[in-house]
Parts: C-alpha cells; sequence; structure tokens
C-alpha cells in the first residue's frame, strides 16, 4: 500500500514554470527530491510521486487517481515543518495547464 497524503491546494507560478502543492502549514528550507509528477489530460497536476525507489516513498495527491493521464520525471523540493510533517512541495519545469 502507498503512503499517500492529500494535498490542500495546487498553485502555478508561470513566469517560474513552477507549482507549488501545499500540505500543511509552515515550512523549513526545501531540499531537492527526486519524483514524478502526475498529470491529467490537459496538463493540470494532479499530484506527485516523490522518492518512488526509496523506503520513504509518498505519493501526494491534489485530485482523483483517476484523472491521471500521464507521469513526468519531475525536480522537486519538499520543505517540512519542526515536526517533520510534509509541509509543501515544489514541482519546476512545469507550466499551467493549456
Amino acid at each position: 500500500m502507498l503512503n499517500e497524503q492529500k494535498g490542500r491546494s495546487c498553485t502555478y507560478d508561470a513566469p517560474r514554470r513552477s507549482a507549488r502543492i501545499d500540505v500543511g502549514p509552515g515550512g523549513g528550507p526545501p531540499r531537492e527530491a527526486s519524483g514524478s509528477v502526475l498529470l491529467d489530460d490537459v496538463g493540470g497536476v494532479v499530484g506527485v510521486d516523490i522518492e518512488p525507489d526509496g523506503p520513504a516513498r509518498l505519493v501526494v495527491m491534489v485530485g482523483p487517481h483517476e484523472a491521471v493521464s500521464r507521469t513526468l520525471a519531475a525536480r522537486l523540493t519538499v520543505s517540512h515543518d519542526a515536526s517533520g510533517h510534509l509541509a509543501h512541495v515544489v514541482v519546476f519545469d512545469i507550466d499551467p495547464p493549456r
């Protein structure tokens, strides 16, 4: 079974070509992570798969699994709160949906 969390929101920063998924409050310094971005049929972010080959794999969804039409390798950063809980994920090199 996948370790999965629900994202609260996803916002795009078109000039920076990034999308930020908020999961919880706060957030410390970002660290780079490997992963994939899960996209719908118009290129909107449905979720991210963080560290998919590691023991700490985590999937964060902002939409339903059924909406995923493709996945792409992605450059990600993750930030955690003081308790170690995921606060947000930033996906780089992504444009807002068409």
